[in-house]
């Protein structure tokens, strides 16, 4: 079902994150960009995309001056700020680390010894948030334009011994990067539960909340008639679709 609203352009932020978000040849591509931009031409929607920092991109969203951002992961702070959508995409979180390394870990306190990167302003999980803040860890946050690749890059080069990532974007690059980063591989252990990832829209625009609701519905359609499996083929994320399909198209929406 095509769902029709009136016809207006729409700017919305991300940041850097492939596959779902990235830039190529001066444009913002990746899986979740090229769905975006699907879903909202079916609602009849322009659709204009920024990519900024994320500390810059979560101001943008909690201040009003874009419509939304993607990929958006949910806590009570930003629940505040903007309405979420049904899930865009399902994710895990491990640490990548240098294969020469021979490191394992049951908690996460057993990684005290190790210099761990990470993505300043990125929404980890909460027994990663928990352990940071009570300094249990020695973590540096890396603020750049690019931080998972500038990240990997400090671990290939033994400024960091571990590096938390989500497992398909990090994986994502290095494949993209290869043979960059052959010395590279993750340990096969998940920090928390897996998470899903929304679009958020800001709650400082009039008739956010609708337009929220009308994308939740043109999302289902996407799902059922195979729109967001082309998109997300296109790349390599098969194993993402089958994981969103068993989350269910109809997840609980966060109000």
């Amino acid at each position: 079902m095509s769902i029709q609203t009136a016809s207006k352009e729409l700017h919305f932020v991300t940041v850097e994150h492939a596959p779902h978000s990235f830039e190529k040849d001066e444009k913002i591509v990746g899986s979740v960009t090229q769905l975006l931009r699907e879903i909202f031409e079916t609602m009849g929607h322009q659709l204009k995309i920024s990519s900024v920092p994320a500390k810059r991109a979560l101001l943008m969203v909690e201040s009003g001056h874009v419509d939304g951002i993607y990929p958006y992961t949910y806590n009570e702070a930003r629940s505040n700020a903007a309405y979420f959508s049904n899930p865009i995409s399902v994710i895990d979180t491990v640490f990548f680390k240098r294969k020469s390394s021979d490191i394992s870990w049951e908690t996460l306190f057993d990684l005290h010894p190790y210099h761990i990167g990470s993505n300043a302003g990125y929404h980890y999980p909460s027994t990663f948030i928990t352990a940071e803040r009570e300094r249990l860890l020695t973590i540096t946050p890396l603020f750049s334009q690019n931080p998972t690749l500038d990240n990997l890059k400090k671990l290939k080069s033994e400024r960091i011994d571990l590096f938390i990532c989500n497992r398909l974007v990090c994986q994502f690059y290095l494949d993209q990067y290869a043979p960059m980063f052959q010395s590279i591989d993750y340990i096969p252990k998940e920090v928390g539960a897996n998470k899903t990832f929304h679009v958020g829209f800001t709650r400082k625009r009039a008739g956010a909340s609708e337009l929220r609701d009308q994308f939740n519905v043109a999302l289902d359609d996407a799902i059922t008639s195979g729109l967001l499996e082309e998109a997300y083929m296109q790349y390599g994320v098969k194993e993402e679709v089958n994981r969103l399909g068993s989350q269910g198209a109809k997840d609980r929406v966060i109000q």
